[in-house]
């Protein structure tokens, strides 16, 4: 038998080879990083998302030290601090060292020390250095969980950049931090933080870079969410969250370091995942940030409630909650005559109470201007007392808040806001003079009078039944004896 020539059978064995490896085509896209939510979750207290530009010369630009000022807090909930670092070249491996430290409050702590020195052969693919470096172009991408690292409100992140090869350049782009925080006396709030390093080019991914935040989690609508993207590029990109066409955040071409676009989205679906696309407007774009931060509404106003005499005039407070900075209140409260007549109101803080008092209607309209803004948490702020005359009839009715030109709304910066919250009050009206609560006046009621006037118990200011500016005595246990015996015909 003769021999195959040699070149033939090299030439079969490349076939089966080729018979037997996967194709990989020649206009497959890279796979570079999508952004990806990381983080969702909703807390009692707030988000906090901070991205610092800090790209600039050699050598400070290799060498940056960011503060970041926290909001107060009870609890951190979740924290990462992320970094992006220039390489000086789209595709080589020129190698250099890149050292993190934080100061969460209690001291420095060196977060890593991470050799860079992997190519990216192919523009737009990732190439992963370890579970929290990546590689795509020119940039290296550093993360950093400090969830335990936080302690105080000043916190502190330094990145330092070290060549290894002389031709490593280790400009930093950015120093972010981003931070989930409980605190008792914030807002309910529903946050989702997405990162990725996602580019878009004509030569590869040349298709618009897409995010999606899940929305559709949201119970309830909210009134409005702040979007934060950050991006890296000299040129941005146009923007589409859901439908909407976002305006132009005024960033585009001012730096080659990262740019932070904001923007307050009062359309936010509940019903199914939300979407948010970047469309490149110049060569080249790349995003690694996102944030979608919700506030629901909580602000509230509130009817005080009250327990008082028949025939007494009290004064009964409305109090708002959960509002920052409001200058000026308006509502209209209505009253069951059959228990009781609004008279009046005065205002609380230094300012102005304007109102007008509808008989017929049975209701009152009030507005208030504040010299000092308030702002109250949780724990309720008084804006006005209204003046209530109980009648003679005992037994319960509402001061309740009526939806009208007023909307029940109160004015923050330029905004007239209505409140999300109406809480309405309750007048409680007792048999004046029925101090044992059995539903009469009886010798039991004249006999406290008469220990009170003695000093055998103690002062109760429901047993004052004459005005004389004095605490209960002789005169008061005096009315209610002749009250009891019919010799006066009203207590």
């Amino acid at each position: 038998m003769k021999k195959m020539p040699k070149n033939l059978s090299m030439v079969l064995t490349l076939v089966i080879v080729l018979l037997f490896v996967a194709p990989v085509a020649a206009d497959d896209p890279p796979e570079d990083l999508p952004l990806e939510t990381v983080k969702f979750g909703t807390v009692t207290g707030g988000f906090f998302f901070e991205s610092e530009n800090v790209w600039g010369a050699k050598p400070d630009g290799a060498d940056r030290t960011v503060t970041f000022e926290l909001p107060e807090y009870d609890s951190i909930e979740w924290a990462r601090l992320y970094t992006l670092v220039f390489c000086g070249h789209m595709e080589d491996d020129r190698a250099g060292r890149v050292i993190t430290s934080f100061d969460g409050g209690d001291g420095v702590t060196e977060l890593g020390n991470e050799l860079l020195n992997i190519p990216a052969p192919r523009n737009g693919q990732v190439y992963l250095v370890n579970d929290h470096v990546n590689r795509v172009t020119s940039d290296y991408q550093i993360w950093y969980d400090v969830t335990e690292e936080i302690t105080g409100t000043e916190v502190t992140a330094r990145v330092l950049s070290q060549e290894v090869d002389a031709n490593w350049d280790g400009r930093i782009r950015y120093i972010a931090l981003a931070v989930a925080y409980k605190d008792d006396d914030g807002e309910e709030t529903t946050y989702w933080f997405n990162a990725g390093h996602a580019v878009t080019a004509p030569g590869y991914n040349p298709e618009p870079r897409e995010t999606i935040f899940d929305t559709s989690v949201l119970s309830v609508k909210p009134d409005d969410a702040e979007l934060t993207v950050v991006y890296t590029t000299w040129n941005d990109a146009t923007y589409t969250f859901g439908e909407a066409v976002l305006p132009d955040a005024g960033t585009n071409a001012t730096s080659f370091g990262a740019k932070t676009n904001s923007w307050f989205i009062t359309d936010v679906s509940d019903d199914e995942p939300t979407t948010l696309t970047a469309e490149r407007i110049g060569s080249s774009y790349k995003w690694t940030l996102a944030a979608l931060v919700t506030k629901f509404d909580d602000s509230a106003i509130i009817a005080g409630s009250a327990e008082a005499r028949t025939r007494d005039t009290i004064q009964v407070p409305v109090s708002v909650a959960n509002i920052t900075e409001a200058q000026g209140f308006g509502f209209v409260l209505s009253f069951d005559p059959t228990y009781a007549t609004i008279t009046g109101a005065v205002n609380v803080t230094p300012g102005m109470v304007q109102y007008e008092i509808k008989p017929g209607e049975n209701r009152i309209h009030v507005s208030a201007t504040t010299e000092h803004n308030i702002t109250a948490g949780k724990e309720p702020v008084a804006i006005a007392l209204i003046n209530v005359t109980l009648s003679d009839r005992v037994g319960n009715s509402q001061l309740k808040f009526i939806a009208s030109n007023y909307n029940l709304e109160y004015s923050s910066g330029f905004d007239s806001r209505t409140f999300a919250i109406i809480k309405d009050g309750t007048l409680v009206n007792i048999l004046r003079g029925d101090l044992n609560r059995n539903g009469r006046v009886d010798i039991g009621d004249v006999a406290k009078v008469a220990w009170i006037a003695m000093d055998l118990v103690a002062q109760d200011p429901l047993a004052k039944f004459v005005d004389d500016g004095e605490p209960v005595n002789h005169a008061d246990a005096a009315r209610i004896a002749y009250y009891y015996v019919g010799k006066i015909p009203v207590l």
